[in-house]
């Protein structure tokens, strides 16, 4: 199955690229996590990130808004048949477009706190 993973990601400034990061990471593992259970995830925030990381640093300083990685995740969506909201999923506004997407595309959803396993397999990296 396909599936699409959603959790916040991050803001601007130093202290909320930490967070970017260490959310990225997350999503990663859950993405790797996803794949020894058989499915193939779909990760949004490998590409978000380290296209904005690359962006950002680049000298025209290039930085594409909110809405443009909202409106193209949702094409990533599309092609997925579940979606996986991670932990803090409820803070981010990405993730609740995202949700509300899936719903209106009447896909599963997954709650990574419904998931013991996948919880497992995150709480010593993360915690």
């Amino acid at each position: 199955m396909r599936i699409y993973v959603a959790g916040p990601l991050g803001g601007n400034g130093l202290e909320n690229h930490h967070k970017a990061i260490y959310n990225a990471q997350r999503a990663l593992y859950a993405g790797a996590w996803l794949v020894s259970q058989g499915h193939f995830p779909v990760v949004p925030h490998v590409s978000m990130h380290m296209i904005n990381i690359l962006l950002k640093s680049n000298t025209t300083k290039i930085i594409p808004s909110a809405d443009f990685w909202y409106c193209n995740d949702l094409y990533l969506l599309q092609a997925c048949e579940a979606i996986l909201l991670l932990d803090g999923w409820q803070n981010s506004k990405g993730c609740n477009i995202e949700l509300d997407a899936a719903v209106l595309m009447n896909m599963p959803i997954f709650l990574e706190s419904d998931i013991h396993e996948l919880q497992d397999f995150l709480y010593p990296r993360f915690n």
